[in-house]
């Protein structure tokens, strides 16, 4: 029989940490932008032989909160100055919104405290990995959408169609990422707490 119990305390903790996380007032979303732009300069600022890639918040965009600049380093000209492109994005969609999430799952998860927060440290990273790669699908999908820059244009037409697959795929829109959410706290859950479905089952003699 279902423990309604515990069923219901997991909702609610999930419902309440997933709401706060989302109030402007918490301030996790600009803390999670700045992190989210410092990495994304770290992994990416030089990118492939002769790409550059700059990261910059900017708020006055409605829900893109970050400009990225693209350019490429061999077309300086006289002076040096290096023309680039420019795009943006919203790290609250692309990133913040499924680290909340996994937040959220983690924090009603009902296990002990400290094996909670290191399935969570892991889940992070895991998470961490992926949107990272989703970042560097989307500037090279920017890099081959842009011909002037003369980068990857050598790129056969196959793999050029790959990448803007994947590239609408896990950049536009939240249900793979949430997807994708769910299934590294499934997976780190059962592999840590393979009983932890019977945390919800409550047995006749506790009736």
């Amino acid at each position: 029989m279902i423990n309604k119990k515990q069923l219901l305390t997991s909702i609610a903790i999930f419902i309440g940490v997933y709401l706060v996380l989302m109030l402007p007032m918490f301030g996790g979303g600009k803390t999670y932008g700045d992190f989210y732009r410092n990495q994304g300069f770290y992994f990416f600022h030089e990118f492939g032989q002769n790409g550059f890639v700059v990261f910059e918040e900017h708020e006055d965009n409605g829900s893109d909160d970050t400009r990225v600049y693209l350019a490429n380093k061999t077309l300086a000209d006289s002076k040096g100055d290096v023309k680039s492109v420019p795009f943006n994005i919203s790290t609250r969609i692309l990133a913040y919104l499924p680290n909340i999430l996994l937040i959220s799952l983690f924090a009603a998860t009902p296990v002990k405290l400290w094996k909670r927060a290191l399935m969570l440290i892991g889940g992070f990273f895991i998470l961490h990995f992926f949107l990272m790669t989703f970042l560097y699908i989307l500037i090279l999908c920017k890099y081959l959408d842009t011909p002037w820059l003369t980068m990857y244009q050598d790129m056969g037409k196959t793999s050029q169609s790959i990448v803007h697959y994947l590239n609408g795929s896990v950049n536009h829109g939240m249900g793979l990422n949430n997807f994708l959410v769910v299934l590294i706290w499934l997976a780190i859950v059962f592999y840590f707490e393979r009983n932890i479905l019977s945390k919800f089952i409550q047995s006749n003699e506790n009736k």
